[in-house]
């Protein structure tokens, strides 16, 4: 019986994405030929890449273009201020951004 085992690869490459993308492919391969051929598989992936945009304002009138979010561990609030301007676009509301009403059995918390 072969011993299989599971996981999960994070990767990421500082390379524009035509670059990137096939060198990160190229990379996960590389690595599973290390394995047992049989069993050494990617079951699912997900790639993305990050663009640089103008403010949120300069996007037409089909699209919304969020600016990046930096890469810290933290988030400025200017991300929300994104974030609303967004919804107000989309929902042509000026009131109610981030209002939650209670949730069955929480009315009664403080």
């Amino acid at each position: 019986m072969t011993n299989i085992s599971k996981g999960v690869l994070y990767a990421s490459i500082a390379l524009p994405a035509d670059q990137g993308m096939p060198a990160l492919t190229t990379a996960v391969n590389d690595l599973l030929r290390g394995f047992d051929a049989s069993h050494a598989r990617v079951l699912w992936s997900l790639k993305y890449h990050q663009r640089t945009v103008g403010h949120p304002d300069e996007s037409d009138a089909h699209e919304i273009i969020l600016p990046n979010v930096p890469v810290e561990l933290g988030l400025p609030d200017s991300v929300l201020d994104n974030v609303k301007f967004a919804w107000q676009q989309i929902t042509v509301e000026t009131q109610g951004f981030m209002a939650f009403e209670a949730r069955e059995g929480m009315e009664d918390e403080d």
